[in-house]
């Protein structure tokens, strides 16, 4: 990150991160006042609301806003799936919920039977910080 400090815009583009919608600068919330939060909230809030899905080719009209779009029930599932898995597992050994993927496809299977629909169901969760793919 010290390659940020004190960059403009046009000067971070060029190191080749990601688009940058905004710079904003914030304060510490447990060594001062925490300046700036409520405002980075905000844009955080905007920005999201704001994001459009891509198209997909051959469709027409409008970009869809990204959190007006539908989660598929079996994603949802899954989820539940998920966090009722970690929680036995960590009854069991308190050790993180770790599991082969093996395991997984055979502990889920009676939610998602097919592995590219599982595989789209795992990364959307993985996304979204429900789970850790790796």
């Amino acid at each position: 990150a010290k390659y940020l400090v004190g960059q403009g815009v046009s000067q971070i583009r060029e190191l080749g991160l990601p688009q940058i919608k905004e710079i904003m600068f914030v304060g510490c919330p447990s060594i001062g006042r925490g300046e700036g939060l409520a405002e980075l909230r905000m844009m955080l809030w905007d920005i999201s609301f704001s994001l459009t899905a891509p198209r997909r080719k051959g469709m027409g009209g409008a970009k869809s806003k990204l959190l007006d779009q539908p989660v598929p029930s079996s994603y949802l599932k899954l989820e539940e799936e998920v966090r009722r898995l970690a929680v036995l597992s960590q009854q069991k050994e308190d050790t993180p919920p770790l599991m082969k993927e093996t395991e997984f496809r055979d502990a889920t299977k009676h939610i998602i039977a097919n592995p590219r629909e599982l595989d789209q169901a795992v990364a959307f969760l993985h996304d979204n910080g429900i789970l850790l793919h790796y």
